[in-house]
């Protein structure tokens, strides 16, 4: 998770850099800036990222250092999150969440909020989980983050889905991938394109889904992307094979 508060601007953003930084500070807060913004730098999935951030998290505990406890919990559960560990990933976001009205930074609580929603996502509450991704949606928009309004609004759009608001859903990712594209975010918008195109294949609307997955296939191609371009041809074999095109 990309780290731009002003907490950690005046960091380097290199390993090296860091770990030399880590081995200079003392046991305060100048310590735990330096520890987690390691921890964006290192591999998300990795046992040495998750010692890192327990680190940080630790001594922010011990410090009762806000800032750091819930900028510490929201890694450590993102940890556990991907790793399909509910349990211990909701732990932590409820740390973080129980603390939020405590700090400043609005990136470290929108992330708290957008976090809190991909956690009850995963547990199929998908009401706890719009009402959470909205406030961190509020929170993003409010400070001009396009990046992660757009992330936020794909997460919204995958619970409305879930609860069968299926117009709301597409208004969602249309908006999300006009952010996209103001970005020149070529991956994101192919994203976006088949995200919308799966909702209209899941409503049974055909004839509305080509288009788009014709257009995430032009952009994978154009990226070379081969990975994504094999999703895009089943995706349109999918389609013809729905119209009993079976020679196309």
């Amino acid at each position: 998770d990309s780290v731009d508060s002003s907490i950690y601007s005046n960091l380097p953003a290199n390993k090296d850099s860091l770990l030399e930084l880590v081995k200079l500070t003392g046991e305060d807060t100048n310590r735990v800036n330096v520890l987690y913004k390691l921890t964006t730098v290192l591999p998300l999935y990795s046992d040495t990222t998750r010692t890192v951030i327990r680190q940080a998290l630790q001594l922010s505990l011990n410090l009762n250092y806000t800032p750091g406890i819930v900028n510490s919990a929201n890694t450590l559960g993102n940890y556990y999150y991907f790793r399909a560990q509910n349990d211990s990933a909701g732990y932590y976001y409820k740390l973080a969440l129980g603390l939020v009205d405590r700090t400043w930074d609005s990136i470290s609580i929108g992330r708290t909020y957008g976090n809190m929603g991909n956690y009850y996502k995963s547990l199929g509450q998908f009401d706890s989980s719009i009402y959470y991704t909205k406030l961190g949606y509020e929170i993003f928009t409010a400070i001009g983050d396009k990046a992660r309004v757009g992330i936020i609004l794909n997460n919204l759009g995958f619970s409305y889905v879930q609860i069968g608001e299926f117009d709301s859903a597409i208004d969602c990712h249309l908006r999300s991938l006009e952010i996209k594209q103001s970005m020149n975010d070529s991956h994101g918008v192919s994203i976006s394109y088949t995200n919308i195109a799966t909702i209209y294949f899941d409503q049974g609307e055909i004839e509305k889904m080509k288009p788009y997955f014709v257009k995430a296939l032009a952009i994978d191609s154009a990226m070379n992307d081969t990975n994504a371009m094999a999703g895009d041809y089943n995706n349109l074999g999918e389609y013809y094979r729905n119209v009993n095109k079976f020679d196309t």
